[in-house]
């Protein structure tokens, strides 16, 4: 209220909604879906709320490259058999916690032709596993996501950490040396605008084959160019592929 803030965007609580307009202030739950656009729709009401021509305009350019890209990526991998389609486990702040059913890195992994290694697992981000199910569920593929975050060990330290044990030493994606550190850039890639990179990025390591022609840094400083108003140099693209902080 002392900051003379006029609308407040939060959580769908009935409680602090109410709170929040008896003090003057005009609250705007956020409810999610679940569904991988609810960020393009998320912006939308962002703009309507906002109410300025330049608002509609950036959150119509966002929508239109969100769907663009997904329908590239959906006309490649459209053809890949489900036994051609690698099983991928998505690490969050560490080997041992990853995304579950609910997650909409379900229908994102799909997309991009492949298949959530830990989709029998109920809930959404951050759920805690054991070595055990990873040996069991023994995917092609390990990427780790958020790492670095709130004071955990960076993504580098925690997949060394991980595979110094040994425990995964038989896992294709260990052996094939497919475990990943993921961009991270203004923000984790698994929310956010920057979402719709990440279905790019894992369509091309799943599948090169398929995306040859897609250049990540290229895709990388024309997404910051237009929707972050930033030009990217190419050092700090390389940086943000390879997973390392700014200089």
């Amino acid at each position: 209220v002392a900051q003379g803030v006029q609308v407040v965007f939060c959580f769908p609580n009935p409680a602090q909604a109410e709170a929040i307009n008896n003090a003057g202030m005009v609250a705007i739950p956020m409810a999610s879906t679940g569904k991988f656009r609810d960020i393009a729709d998320s912006i939308a009401l962002y703009a309507n709320v906002f109410g300025t021509d330049d608002a509609a305009k950036q959150a119509k350019a966002y929508s239109d490259y969100f769907d663009d890209t997904v329908s590239m990526v959906k006309e490649r991998t459209k053809g890949v058999a489900d036994a051609e389609r690698p099983s991928v486990y998505l690490a969050y702040t560490d080997l041992l916690h990853g995304y579950g059913s609910k997650s909409d890195m379900v229908e994102v992994i799909e997309l991009a032709g492949g298949k959530l290694a830990s989709i029998s697992l109920e809930g959404g981000s951050n759920i805690e596993v054991t070595a055990e199910q990873i040996i069991e569920w023994n995917p092609d593929y390990i990427f780790v996501d958020h790492a670095g975050s709130s004071g955990n060990a960076s993504a580098e330290d925690a997949i060394a950490e991980a595979l110094s044990t040994g425990d995964f030493n038989n896992v294709t994606a260990v052996k094939n040396d497919q475990v990943h550190a993921t961009p991270t850039g203004v923000f984790f890639w698994d929310a956010g605008i920057q979402k719709i990179l990440y279905l790019v990025y894992l369509a091309k390591n799943l599948h090169p084959n398929l995306f040859e022609d897609i250049d990540m840094k290229k895709t990388l400083i024309d997404f910051y160019e237009k929707f972050y108003d930033y030009k990217l140099s190419d050092d700090q693209a390389t940086r943000i592929l390879n997973h390392q902080d700014p200089k």
